[in-house]
């Protein structure tokens, strides 16, 4: 079973997309920031990180270049919906510029979010 790490500081969010690929089969767990999320790769390594760009404490743009620094085969989805001042096209390039394989704006289509996913691990 795939292992798939999720990020994102929105609990409700986080919750949702954890249930969503539970449901497909993958195994899923949760982070809330950067920070949590290399704590958890580093003891457990997913398959794959799905990663927000836009949080406190690591935001996912720095996620991905330290995870492109430690772990050159994780598979990266980067998602974001921006905010008032950041246009989330912007982000998302630079996150593909980064490392990122793939990228997704939110609101996430869940059938297109589900068919990365499988694209990325299978």
């Amino acid at each position: 079973m795939s292992r798939i790490l999720i990020v994102d500081d929105e609990e409700v969010i986080l919750e949702m997309l954890i249930q969503m690929v539970n449901r497909e089969g993958y195994e899923a767990e949760g982070a809330k920031n950067g920070k949590e999320a290399m704590k958890k790769i580093a003891e457990n390594k997913p398959d794959l990180l799905i990663t927000d760009l836009i949080m406190p404490d690591k935001e996912g743009i720095e996620l991905i270049k330290d995870i492109r620094a430690s772990y050159k085969d994780l598979k990266i989805l980067a998602i974001s919906g921006g905010n008032r001042h950041i246009d989330p096209m912007g982000q998302l390039k630079i996150a593909r510029f980064l490392g990122a394989d793939a990228s997704l704006s939110k609101p996430l289509d869940r059938k297109e979010f589900l068919s990365v996913i499988k694209n990325l691990i299978g």
